[in-house]
């Protein structure tokens, strides 16, 4: 049976189920639908895509967010704004939104949460994967890390498909959303998520006073953002479904 018309019997049961429960169950049963099965698939795909990243080594775990960190090089390496720092905070704020059980080691840093060891790792690797140079570049009186494709850039994403089909549109919901924004801006927002999760498991009570005192505890350099700005991207994170749930 196609998936389009089990899903359509699964609607026409809903419907009925709205009437009578008996009819629905009858009328799944008729058209052969057991959807206990379906129901128990999906939890295992569920309990698949929350555990997968608990029972891998080191290098795979590596080799994994290497993937993903070159899928947001590959999306954004071409923005003016997208350098090592959004880089950086783009690849934190795709893992903890999408509750990836990777073994991490961030840290606190000026610019926000920032696994080094991780950071330093991934730019050699894009280059021996034929993926990406990675190289500072100087742009007027700037300089900047660049990101340039290589011959082989494609070849990530056979991996990074199987790797993570089951949150690709929330990965990608996360890259569109920041594409454009400047660095200071998603720094923001990524040391904000980690004063938020740091709130939950202290379970301490939630509240915007307490994240803007963990902000400019973080670093003297977080004093750049006024309390206006950090309550507004608070306020901008909730309405978004960016934050970390207790």
């Amino acid at each position: 049976m196609s998936n389009q018309k089990v899903n359509k019997l699964i609607l026409d049961g809903a419907e009925a189920v709205s009437y009578d429960e008996n009819t629905a169950s009858e009328y799944l049963a008729e058209e052969n639908v057991d959807i206990d099965k379906y129901i128990k698939k999906g939890l295992k795909d569920i309990q698949k895509s929350q555990s997968v990243s608990t029972s891998l080594t080191k290098s795979q775990t590596f080799f994994r967010r290497v993937v993903l960190a070159a899928r947001i090089a590959h999306e954004c390496h071409s923005e003016w704004t997208f350098g090592s720092v959004k880089f950086q905070k783009l690849v934190y704020l795709c893992e903890h939104v999408t509750h990836m059980n990777f073994s991490t080691n961030y840290s606190k840093q000026a610019a926000g949460p920032m696994d080094n060891k991780f950071i330093h790792s991934v730019k050699p690797e894009f280059e021996k994967q034929g993926w990406f140079n990675v190289q500072k570049v100087k742009t007027g009186k700037y300089e900047k890390v660049q990101f340039t494709p290589l011959e082989g850039v494609e070849g990530y994403k056979q991996y990074y498909s199987n790797y993570y089909h089951s949150v690709d549109s929330e990965i990608q919901h996360l890259i569109d959303t920041f594409r454009t924004w400047k660095t200071d801006d998603v720094e923001l927002v990524a040391t904000i998520y980690s004063c938020w999760n740091e709130i939950n498991k202290e379970i301490s009570i939630f509240s915007e006073d307490l994240v803007i005192k963990k902000v400019y505890a973080w670093h003297k350099k977080k004093e750049k953002f006024s309390e206006k700005e950090i309550r507004n991207s608070i306020n901008w994170m909730k309405e978004q479904g960016i934050y970390p749930v207790k």
